[in-house]
């Protein structure tokens, strides 16, 4: 992880969730922002960066990993990189297990748009 690694806030994670979507298409995770026709092809092997009007996040192949194999169906890509980076800065365990207990936290704490 980076030097630099900072965990993003309840007011991040919402905005981003709220006004993004990731979907996977083929060996590409399609970035869209809702509301808008552009979208953005990312592969799958390799870690990448989205540019908010909040702040710049970057997204691990970790993340990526455990999002196509555990998470897809329930969580967006960016809650399962904030987990990993809230655990990553408070040195706990990286564990699918503790990622997992960080993703139900979270989402309870934020508010999702219907």
């Amino acid at each position: 992880m980076a030097k630099n690694l900072r965990a993003l806030t309840n007011e991040e994670l919402e905005y981003i969730v709220n006004n993004y979507i990731f979907t996977l298409q083929g060996e590409y995770i399609v970035v869209q922002r809702k509301n808008y026709g552009l979208k953005t092809l990312h592969p799958i092997d390799k870690p990448f960066s989205i540019s908010t009007k909040m702040r710049r996040v970057t997204i691990s192949k970790q993340a990526i990993d455990l999002w196509m194999t555990q998470f897809k169906q329930v969580y967006s890509l960016i809650e399962v990189q904030a987990a990993i980076n809230r655990l990553t800065v408070t040195f706990q365990d990286l564990s699918t297990v503790e990622i997992a207990k960080q993703l139900k936290t979270s989402r309870d704490e934020i508010k999702l748009e219907e």
